[in-house]
Parts: C-alpha cells; structure tokens; sequence
C-alpha cells in the first residue's frame, strides 16, 4: 500500500481530512485491503479503529474527525492499490470522488457519471510519468443535460488550482483533442453530465501535433498544471506539409518577465524559408492579441520563470486569402475564446 497524503501542497492542515483508495481500473479486487485498518487519529494506541480499506463501500473513502488518519497493514502484505489524501471540507463539496490510477503506457477509459449541481470528481495520477493526453471525451446525449459541462485542473482538489480548461456539451467538438497536460496528476471534474474518456500515459505526441481543418485546443506553462515542476517550459509544432492551413493563436492570456521570460512564435511554410510570422514575446507585445497566419506549421516555444504563467489556445482552419488574414480574427474568433477559456 502506497500512501499519499496532501501530495506536494505547502501548507497542508486541513481540519478534517478525507482518504480515497485508487486502483488501477484493470486490476481486480484487491484483497490485500482487508489487511489494512484505519485509525481514526495520528497515535493507533489512542485513536478509534473505523474499520477496514476493504469496508470503504462504493465511494472507497473514509473521514477523519480530526487532522489525521493512520493505515496499518499488521500482516506486512503487498498492496497494488494506493491512497490519495485531500482536505475533506474540500472533497465533500463533490457529489461523489473517485482516483484513477495508471502506469507509463497505459490509458484509462471509464464512463463518468453525474447528475448533480456539485459535480464529481475524478483524480487521475500517473504512478511513472509526468504527462496525459486527454484522448476522447464523449457526451452521452441520453444522459446529459444541456447544461452538462466537464472542467479539468491540475493536481488534486485540495491543491485548489485554477480550472484551466471547460468543456460544454453543447459546443465541444472531438477537434478539440487531444489535449496535452504536462502533469502525472489531474483532477477532472464532471457536472450535469454523462461522458466516456480516455486518458493516454502512451508518450506519444503524433496526434497532438498534427494540424488540420477545424482543429482547436490549448497550450499552458506546465506550472499551472504543477507548482512543483521547475522546468516552466514548452517547444511544440503543429503542422501539415501537405496543405496550407490558416493558424490562429490568442496571447492575451501571459504574465511574462520582460527581463527573464521567453515566448516565440513562428507561422510558416516548408522548410528554409523565413516564416511569415517571427515574434519574439515580451518584445513583441504590440502584437500581443490574437495572431493569425497562413502556412504549414506554427511553432510555439517558451522558457520561463516559475513565476511566469501562459495560457495560450489556438485555432486551425482552412487557408485564408491574403486578404482577410487577420481581419477576420478579431471579429469572429474573440467569442470562441471567450466561451472555451475558464
């Protein structure tokens, strides 16, 4: 049994804490659970046995009345499954919380529920690498309200990191994905909805990076995802050498050290040539805004500080003539950021 508690948060004192047991989605019942009791306090001399792992029912959590809770596996047995612990004031806002454990190669799929206003929520954590790929992400018609949206945060609830990205059901497309997330660990949280997923930890960035009509999606420093991660930095090409595409990029959404932080930008076509567009940010920040230009690649490169923050979404569409090339931007793609961007 591996226990995580109040993972890589500074200041972790919450009055009640919660526990929630995860498992791999393919493995079967772990009976090593019944090994394992829980202790409602931080002495197991002094503080009230509450039961079992294996007793947890359905939700598989279990509270404390105080700040602590103790596991103790007497029987010295392995376990496969782990424990994540969050702030139970937190936690119980949710409907329900579950955590979804994976391994490098391997992807998570499941079919998450909620019909409530509260939402539930779902912890993804990579034992063995530092990144998903958001792959599918299906709204279920018959389930889902109108209403019925999908959020996605970096590390636990108890982290209370800002929601970076939303999906609604009435405007997502399958365009959108996938979408990277540069974290081992991710909370995703399901309102008003039904929706299969699949979560990839296959280090594969093929379909990532590939460029086409109609393709959307969002790009952010990795320490929005992970206030641990000291490397707060990116290189990522979209492109297609077989068709021009029009590339849009909004750069509205940066707080950049003009003095320590780098951001470039490149729209172009094959290989040799100088791109059409070649800015350098915060040098450029006249140009700052949505940038717009034809070609068969755009490349986004950034090294920051790790107090530096971007948040970048980009639109690819079909090539546009030289002279509505940025004139269509403002005027049309504005509500799109305005709608996707939490």
């Amino acid at each position: 049994m591996q226990e995580k508690p109040c993972r890589r948060l500074a200041k972790c004192s919450p009055r009640f804490v919660i526990a929630t047991v995860g498992r791999h989605s393919t493995d079967d019942v772990d009976a090593v659970l019944e090994n394992i009791y829980v202790y409602d306090g931080d002495n197991i001399t002094t503080a009230k046995m509450v039961g079992r792992l294996s007793d947890l029912g359905l939700q598989n959590t279990v509270s404390s009345s105080g700040m602590s809770l103790s596991l103790v596996n007497f029987y010295n047995t392995s376990s496969k499954s782990y424990v994540l612990g969050n702030d139970a004031s937190i936690v119980k806002k949710y409907n329900k919380y579950s955590v979804m454990l994976t391994s490098k190669g391997s992807e998570v799929k499941g079919r998450l529920v909620d019909g409530s206003v509260y939402g539930s929520g779902y912890t993804f954590y990579c034992l063995d690498c530092n990144e998903f790929y958001l792959k599918q992400l299906l709204f279920d018609n018959l389930g889902t309200y109108n209403t019925g949206f999908v959020t996605l945060q970096g590390q636990t609830p108890t982290h209370n990191m800002d929601r970076l990205i939303k999906y609604t059901s009435q405007t997502f497309t399958h365009n959108q994905l996938p979408q990277y997330i540069p974290s081992n660990v991710f909370t995703m949280t399901v309102s008003m909805s039904f929706v299969n997923i699949t979560a990839s930890a296959v280090n594969d960035d093929t379909a990532w990076k590939k460029a086409f009509d109609g393709r959307q999606g969002y790009i952010f420093s990795p320490r929005l995802w992970d206030p641990s991660n000291v490397k707060n930095s990116f290189d990522f090409e979209l492109r297609n050498d077989s068709t021009q595409l029009n590339y849009q990029l909004d750069l509205d959404r940066m707080k950049l050290d003009k003095n320590m932080d780098v951001l470039t930008l490149q729209i172009g076509s094959g290989s040799g040539k100088s791109p059409a567009v070649n800015n350098l940010y915060p040098r450029d920040f006249s140009s700052t805004g949505i940038v717009s230009s034809n070609g068969n690649y755009m490349k986004v490169g950034f090294n920051g500080t790790v107090a530096a923050q971007v948040r970048l979404s980009f639109v690819v569409t079909a090539a546009k003539s030289a002279a509505n090339v940025g004139i269509l931007v403002s005027l049309a793609l504005i509500s799109y950021f305005n709608l996707f961007l939490c």
